[in-house]
């Protein structure tokens, strides 16, 4: 009947991803609620329908090769790190590197981060890798099982912390659970093996490193493989040097990344990631510039103030060892906002603003109205996706923006951390008491303009000249 149903399909030219999400969908609906009670003769059937089901898959599903280039004020591409927000996996390159995006079929991590442990290439039709890090060291056992809960092969060992990688052998084919367990922590996943032979399954150490965090699986000029559904929301972030910019994409085919490198230091030579967004350059991280800082009881509506959240004394050494200062930045009253930004950046007027809500889908119609504005979605798309910054978190960050929520300084208190990001525009009202500012909270899919205010203390995002 499904057979059928995909010839349908085909006959009728639907997209590929309308067949892949549908296929995905049967796929998830039969392991979850049909294999674990499954009978033995069943269980068989049910194993050989799922391989010409995924056979059908690969048809849909496209592997995609990347190449990276770089231009602007260098065409060098040192670095390159690639952020799956959809499937919360990052992996860092060299810019000479090809990045392989290998169909991953949706077959995910289902207790831990899938930066935490990696299965590729998933399905396995001879061998596949395993890496996982480990927090400390201590003993890790790693344990393939079938959907019966047979163990099929199984290895104990003691690990030093850092990243550890295996290779899984001899598999037959089937649907396997794959963990590894230590006494602090526990991680997860499916594994389905295409292999056409019985073997003896087997588990090889491969090798290890040391540092936990920023690993590379590869070799310098390679080609380096990394899981991948199609639609997956990826973030490229090219490195050379000082230079740092930030390229939103969803791949379809074979592209090359090209990295528009800008310089955005201040004055403290603290360099800045940066994005384009339709036609302007814009910083990709909060303004971190800090001549002074003081607790959240002083301020003013002319005279500059500049404030870290929570920090409320005045020892700028001090402030900037918090990791508040370090995730956010600096919270800014509104004239130390006009004068913060990097040589060739200026502090964005209402007009800017528009100009990128507009390239992210907003309408025209609303891009003047006060308070909140939803169509585009363009909040979503803004806000950086990571849950550990937002509690409540519907992002995409397709602009590759990445706002976090730093918060404000009211009028003698600070507030909003972790759910509200605030960012001042250079344009005041009449008054001059209030300027404007755009608004992103963890609850609305849209993007707030509002007057602000002066004396409070916001996050700056500068755009380039």
């Amino acid at each position: 009947m499904w057979i059928s149903q995909l010839k349908v399909l085909n006959d009728r030219k639907s997209g590929k991803g309308e067949v892949f999400a549908l296929f995905q969908c049967l796929f998830n609906k039969l392991f979850l609620n049909s294999l674990i009670n499954l009978k033995p003769k069943v269980m068989l059937k049910t194993n050989i329908f799922l391989i010409i089901l995924l056979a059908f898959l690969k048809v849909g599903a496209q592997d995609c090769l990347i190449n990276f280039a770089g231009n602007g004020d260098t065409n060098a591409v040192e670095k390159v790190k690639v952020d799956n927000l959809t499937k919360k996996l990052s992996l860092t390159i060299n810019g000479t590197d090809i990045l392989h995006l290998k169909s991953a079929l949706g077959i995910e991590n289902q207790e831990s981060s899938i930066s935490q442990l990696l299965v590729f290439p998933n399905p396995v039709t001879e061998n596949c890798f395993l890496t996982f890090n480990t927090p400390e060291n201590g003993e890790v056992a790693i344990c393939i099982a079938d959907i019966s809960g047979r163990i099929v092969c199984k290895i104990a060992l003691n690990l030093s912390s850092g990243l550890h990688c295996f290779q899984i052998r001899g598999l037959s084919t089937g649907m396997y659970v794959l963990s590894v367990n230590s006494n602090n922590f526990t991680y997860s996943t499916k594994l389905l093996s295409e292999a056409c032979v019985r073997c003896n399954p087997a588990i090889d150490y491969l090798y290890s490193e040391n540092s936990a965090g920023g690993h590379q699986l590869k070799n310098q000029n390679s080609t380096i493989d990394m899981p991948y559904t199609d639609g997956d929301q990826l973030i490229f972030t090219g490195i050379s040097g000082q230079f740092s910019t930030v390229v939103p994409n969803i791949p379809t085919n074979n592209i090359t990344i090209e990295f528009s490198f800008a310089s955005c230091r201040d004055v403290d030579n603290k360099t800045y990631a940066v994005v384009q967004i339709g036609t302007q350059t814009w910083m990709a991280e909060n303004l971190a510039y800090l001549p002074k800082v003081s607790p959240a009881i002083n301020g003013s509506l002319t005279e500059p103030f500049y404030y870290v959240y929570d920090y409320n004394d005045s020892i700028i050494e001090e402030a900037k060892q918090s990791d508040n200062y370090s995730f956010y930045g600096v919270l800014y009253n509104w004239a130390a906002a006009k004068e913060a930004c990097p040589t060739g950046w200026h502090l964005p007027d209402d007009e800017e603003w528009i100009s990128l809500e507009m390239a992210l889908g907003m309408s025209q119609a609303e891009t003047t109205m006060v308070n909140w504005r939803n169509s585009g979605s363009v909040g979503r798309k803004l806000r950086d996706t990571d849950t550990t910054f937002w509690g409540y978190n519907s992002a995409t960050n397709e602009s590759g923006f990445t706002a976090l929520p730093g918060g404000l300084k009211s009028y003698d208190f600070f507030d909003g951390i972790n759910n509200n990001a605030i960012f001042w525009s250079s344009t005041e009202n009449n008054d001059q008491t209030y300027a404007l500012a755009r608004y992103l909270s963890e609850s609305w899919p849209g993007v707030s303009r509002s007057m602000e205010y002066k004396q409070r203390g916001y996050s700056v995002r500068c755009v380039r000249n």
